[in-house]
């Protein structure tokens, strides 16, 4: 089962532990995608943030396991977006 996706303003970390903590009370999560969208289209997904630091540390917090599927995306031309963007996040749990 997919919980419905969820959007978040990007501000860093924070919103990604906002993402993962949505979904944990609907279930075992067993997979989580976090990717950047413009409110007008979807973002190309060109970079994986899934080695940041910051990253890594929300979903361990968050008790994910190794056999967790955890993608994030960002835009190649923007580290830092702005108001425009907003992360859209959607998790899977049996």
């Amino acid at each position: 089962m997919t919980v419905p996706s969820q959007q978040y303003k990007p501000i860093g970390s924070l919103a990604v532990e906002m993402a993962v903590a949505s979904v944990l009370s609907a279930g075992v999560v067993t997979a989580v995608e976090v990717t950047l969208r413009s409110k007008t289209a979807i973002a190309t997904p060109t970079s994986f943030i899934t080695d940041n630091d910051l990253v890594n540390e929300v979903v361990s917090r968050a008790g994910l396991d190794e056999a967790t599927t955890f993608t994030g995306y960002v835009l190649a031309s923007s580290s830092t977006p702005g108001d425009d963007f907003v992360y859209v996040v959607t998790a899977a749990v049996t």
